[in-house]
C-alpha cells in the first residue's frame, strides 16, 4: 500500500474513533434526563460545542429545540431540558434573558427543582462549575 493510501485510512480511523467517542460521551451526558428530551439536549450541547469553535449562537438553537420539541412535553420533560442547558453553560447577558423567558410558566418547578437539586438522577454526574451555576440559578426561581 503507498503512503498516500496509508495516510488516509489513518486519518479516516482517526475521525471515525473521534467521532465514535463524542457520540458515547453526548450519549452519556444526556442519560440521566427524561428520555423525551434527549433529543433536544443533544442538539443543543452539539451546537454549545460548535459555537466554541465557530463563534455562532448556540442559544438560536436551544430556543429552536424548545419551540419545536419541548415547549409541549410534559413538565418533567421541560424542566430536565432546562436544567441540562443551565449546567452546561454560562448563562449571561442576552442568554440569561432568553433562558428566562423559555422557562416562563415553569419557573416555580424549575426553582423546586433546584432547590432539591441532590435528588435529581443527574446530579452526580454533574462538576463543580455546574453546581456553582445551579447555586447562582436557584434563588432567580422561586
Amino acid at each position: 500500500m503507498s503512503i498516500i493510501k496509508r495516510i488516509v485510512v489513518l486519518a479516516l480511523s482517526i475521525i471515525l474513533l473521534v467521532g465514535t467517542i463524542a457520540y458515547w460521551h453526548l450519549n452519556n451526558l444526556v442519560a440521566p434526563y427524561a428520555k423525551g428530551v434527549h433529543q433536544s439536549i443533544k442538539a443543543t450541547y452539539i451546537a454549545m460545542y460548535r459555537s466554541n469553535f465557530t463563534g455562532a449562537y448556540w442559544e438560536n438553537e436551544m430556543l429552536n429545540e424548545y419551540k419545536t420539541h419541548v415547549k409541549n412535553k410534559s413538565t418533567i420533560e421541560r424542566l430536565d431540558y432546562f436544567l441540562a442547558v443551565l449546567v452546561r453553560e454560562d448563562l449571561d447577558m442576552s442568554r440569561a434573558t432568553l433562558f428566562v423567558d423559555m422557562v416562563g410558566d415553569d419557573s416555580s418547578e424549575f426553582g423546586i427543582l433546584l432547590r432539591d437539586i441532590k435528588s435529581h438522577p443527574a446530579y452526580r454526574s454533574f462538576n463543580a462549575k455546574s453546581i456553582e451555576r445551579i447555586d447562582v440559578w436557584k434563588n432567580n426561581f422561586k
